[in-house]
């Protein structure tokens, strides 16, 4: 809605009264939200819509662990991952190298580290197992 003071054009008061409200529990169930008022049209009044924004995901900070060093396959990961040849200038390149390593890396890393505790769990029980097999089995060939 506008108001106006209605004097004359030269002191004429101009004000948009429309207005979207909310509260601080609208703010902390939705951080995102806002308000698109839409064109007056022939009405003075002005719709508006409430947009409930879903949060923006974030990419998860890319982080280098000292122990894939150890992993036997580290090496020809990174130098597979960086040996074919990107054309461009060299800034563009690098760019290009480092996000090609980050991406190997991080399929190496879900390949070999994720899931650490089901991993653990999974180990546990194949020792159990194979401790097991032993009792029953002590000579056996196929435990060793």
């Amino acid at each position: 809605m506008t108001w106006t003071n209605k004097q004359d054009s030269l002191t004429r008061v101009w004000s948009k009264l429309d207005r979207a409200l909310v509260n601080q529990q609208w703010i902390t169930s939705f951080p995102t939200s806002y308000a698109l008022f839409m064109e007056s049209g022939l009405s003075d009044h002005t719709s508006v819509v409430v947009q409930l924004q879903e949060d923006i995901k974030t990419h998860k900070r890319f982080s280098f662990l000292n122990s894939w060093i150890q992993h036997p396959n580290y090496d020809s990961i990174v130098r597979d991952a960086w040996a074919p040849p990107i054309a461009g200038n060299p800034m563009f390149r690098l760019f290009t190298e480092l996000n090609k390593v980050k991406h190997a890396l991080t399929c190496f890393h879900r390949e070999n580290y994720s899931d650490l505790p089901g991993r653990v769990k999974a180990a546990k029980v194949q020792l159990k197992d194979c401790q097991q097999q032993l009792l029953q089995d002590p000579f056996s060939s196929s435990l060793y």
